[in-house]
């Protein structure tokens, strides 16, 4: 599922307002045991990967690992509100 969200980063000191491309990729729920009573799998987690982060201005920019933090967070948030209203 491809995610857009606009929020914003910093670029040299200035708040700037981008817009994120994203892709969240569901994870799914693992098993303690198969039917058989051999042991399980572990859950596979979400997955979030940035595609793009562009400017209002047209211009591409890498977020720091600290806004991307915060972009991971917004685009899972969002990803849950598409699964639960």
């Amino acid at each position: 599922m491809i995610i857009t969200i606009t929020t914003e980063i910093e670029v040299n000191e200035e708040p700037i307002e981008v817009q994120v491309e994203a892709e969240f990729i569901p994870g799914s729920p693992g098993r303690k045991y198969m039917a058989n009573g051999d042991p399980g799998y572990p859950d596979e987690p979400d997955e979030i990967n940035i595609l793009s982060v562009i400017g209002t201005d047209g211009i591409e920019y890498t977020p720091t690992e600290k806004e991307c933090l915060s972009i991971y967070s917004l685009v899972g948030s969002e990803a849950c509100s598409c699964f639960y209203p």
